[in-house]
């Protein structure tokens, strides 16, 4: 371990419960791991309340927990199964945590030969076994070279012990499957670690399962441990900015009561004797006011605290991981880390939708003068929320999926297309409250433009020479819209689990409105059908609904009964609905269902990392907006080639695109920004 990691390496070390050493370490699914006796009395304690606490504040009593740092609820399908004093076993004793205490307890002195300790005796250690991985006095280490089951192994001085930090490296995963075996396996598909037998009994269809030795190479070359170990700090930084901004908008109220104390105080001097009573009752309504507001914002405070905590705490164990831990272990980690990052921006982007900045108000009443007859009380006293100013929660992790029939080769051009950029306009407008983030776009029969602004709950039309034509106010926040038929559009509303139809003509004008069982995303209309992503259910799906708004047929799963969707957040569809096409944002592919009969589809998948809007022409080529690469490329009908259209110099984080055939247009709307991209195709 080096210097300066020193103290890093003291707390990642130590119990988060008991504050000391490591004594058998259990890690839950969160990253945190405590001493196995300590981590039982938490689950203990928490059965015993009869509750758990989830991420909208819900009390249940189900059979699930919170993590006691990071608070994230712990939950296992085997609890129900189990009294609470077992649950503690159904997680993993983390042996890397045990081999680096080891480690650090050897440079400190402080551990005895491991026979003898068994034993009940006290003996210090002059040597350690490489395969048992225990250390040994004198008189242990000959009897462990003269017995027949040991006399083979490497036992090493403890000087020649402490100089080979490699050795965990060398260490693989047992697997907890099958006895005796080792993870040393990898599932490109699955990704997942496996031993021989899991390859034979569970991934026998999988088309590419390497040794892990290749997969830690690969994702090394690929710079992953780096790209995560960015990705965490990132989170650290945005979480220390959110803390500040708590902090000071708390001084800032603070400053602001006492502003407005003082104004109580002078108007209470002018007229002591008939305002004493209404200057108390006035304090007491700014005082729970200000006790309401100043609790929201320490909760939100805490929350960050234990968000920065665990991502802390996931960067330490990455950074362990990366320079003494085994491939195996490596891969474990990433692998847990991976899930993890999807957590914290998820949690961290809810806590950063819902902040919201206030201040007092005091009204003083108009008819002061005549309190003597009229006054009840000094004024008006209110809080006036306005959304926080502070950026988004970074979102930044994906994963690169193999594709399952083959891979794809992206050296190859798409000869004969390429656009230029026609012109850049504001979609922002004077009374947008808000950032604009356009997340859906769809072109009308006649040619005019339609945006769904999320952030500003509106639907805005634009002419062909993009200036505004008409806004519609939505009920709440739309994520997509597509075109049914000339002017009419769909929007789909998550928050109302509905969609909206609207007609486009002199006015807006909403035609119907149907429920979904769902929170509905992205969304395509082909052949009287809409197909809609709901990213949120178990597993996620693609919903077919009828014109009526009847939910015909539900695409989920693979032949082999495993999830088709991660988190699927776009779709498009040729127009006679029989190829149809899904970005998926954690997977980082795009889905290709094409189908065979009516509701039956041949699936494919396609790796493109970092995917968000998508669209389709009529000769079949996809248009692809890939957020965090900052471009737009153009995949083949095939799928075995694909094209980068616009460079990240000429765009920004694009987010949702639309297709012109009419026109040969392409519009790109960007992700941190108001403007929107307009390009034209040109033929070289």
């Amino acid at each position: 371990m080096a210097k300066n990691d020193s103290k890093m390496g003291d707390k990642f070390l130590v119990c988060g419960l008991c504050s000391n050493w490591f004594k058998k370490p259990r890690t839950l699914p969160c990253l945190h791991s405590y001493c196995d006796n300590c981590l039982s009395k938490h689950i203990l304690s928490s059965v015993s309340k009869g509750e758990v606490t989830n991420r909208s504040n819900v009390t249940s009593n189900i059979k699930e927990f919170n993590c006691p740092l990071c608070e994230k609820v712990v939950t296992n399908d085997r609890f129900s199964k189990l009294p609470p004093n077992q649950w503690v076993n159904e997680f993993p004793v983390n042996k890397f945590l045990l081999d680096l205490l080891d480690i650090e307890k050897l440079k400190r002195g402080d551990k005895s030969c491991g026979p003898c300790s068994r034993n009940g005796e006290e003996s210090t250690i002059t040597s350690w076994c490489k395969e048992c991985r225990d250390g040994l006095c004198d008189n242990c280490a000959k009897v462990h070279k003269g017995m027949r089951v040991s006399m083979e192994h490497t036992v090493l001085s403890r000087a020649d012990y402490m100089k080979q930090m490699d050795l965990l490296k060398e260490y693989q995963e047992p697997c907890r499957k099958h006895a005796g075996k080792t993870l040393d396996m990898y599932c490109m598909f699955e990704r997942e670690l496996c031993c021989p037998n899991c390859v034979a009994e569970e991934h026998r269809r999988c088309e590419k399962v390497v040794p892990v030795a290749e997969a830690a190479t690969k994702i090394r070359t690929e710079r992953e441990p780096a790209f995560l170990s960015d990705s965490l700090e990132q989170y650290i930084k945005h979480i220390d900015r959110t803390m500040t901004d708590r902090n000071n908008h708390t001084k800032k109220l603070e400053d602001t009561k006492k502003g407005l104390t003082e104004d109580f105080a002078n108007i209470r001097i002018e007229i002591i004797n008939l305002l004493d009573s209404m200057e108390k009752s006035a304090k007491k309504e700014l005082n729970q006011m200000h006790g309401d507001e100043l609790a929201q914002i320490q909760k939100e405070v805490r929350k960050c605290k234990s968000m920065k905590e665990a991502v802390s705490n996931a960067r330490v164990l990455l950074k362990m991981a990366e320079e003494h831990g085994s491939d195996s272990r490596l891969m474990n980690t990433l692998e847990m880390i991976r899930k993890e990052c999807f957590w914290y921006e998820e949690d961290m982007g809810n806590l950063r939708t819902k902040l919201q900045d206030c201040d007092y108000d005091f009204e003083k009443d108009h008819t002061i003068d005549n309190m003597r007859r009229t006054v009840k009380r000094l004024g008006k006293i209110s809080v006036k929320h306005v959304p926080s100013k502070l950026p988004p929660f970074p979102n930044i992790v994906t994963f690169d999926r193999v594709e399952q029939s083959k891979l794809n080769r992206s050296t190859l051009s798409l000869r004969g297309r390429r656009i230029d950029l026609l012109r850049t306009f504001e979609a922002k407008q004077e009374d947008d409250g808000a950032e604009c983030w356009h997340t859906g776009a769809a072109f009308l029969g006649d040619g005019k433009l339609a945006l769904v602004d999320r952030q500003n709950k509106k639907l805005k039309i634009y002419n062909k020479s993009y200036r505004v034509q008409h806004t519609f106010p939505l009920s709440s926040k739309p994520w997509d819209v597509t075109t049914v038929s000339g002017n009419e559009i769909a929007v789909t509303l998550p928050e109302e689990y509905a969609i909206m139809l609207l007609m486009v003509d002199d006015e807006i004008t909403q035609t119907d409105y149907f429920s979904t069982e769902e929170r509905c995303y992205g969304i395509s209309f082909a052949r009287g059908k809409f197909f809609t992503l709901c990213y949120d259910g178990d597993p996620p799906a693609m919903k077919i609904i009828d014109s009526d708004g009847k939910e015909i047929a539900a695409i989920s799963h693979d032949d082999a009964g495993r999830p088709l969707f991660s988190r699927p957040i776009y779709v498009t569809s040729n127009s006679s609905g029989t190829m149809i096409y899904i970005t998926d944002e954690r997977r980082g592919s795009i889905t290709t269902l094409a189908e065979t009969e009516q509701y039956s589809f041949h699936y494919s998948c396609l790796e493109v990392s970092h995917a968000a809007g998508i669209d389709v022409d009529q000769a079949g080529n996809l248009y692809i907006c890939r957020n965090h690469a900052k471009s737009v490329q153009m995949v083949s009908p095939d799928g075995d080639r694909l094209k980068t259209l616009v460079a990240r110099d000429k765009i920004s984080y694009p987010r949702a695109i639309a297709y012109d055939s009419t026109d040969e247009r392409l519009v790109v709307t960007q992700g941190d920004k108001g403007s929107v991209k307009v390009f034209q195709f040109m033929t070289s």
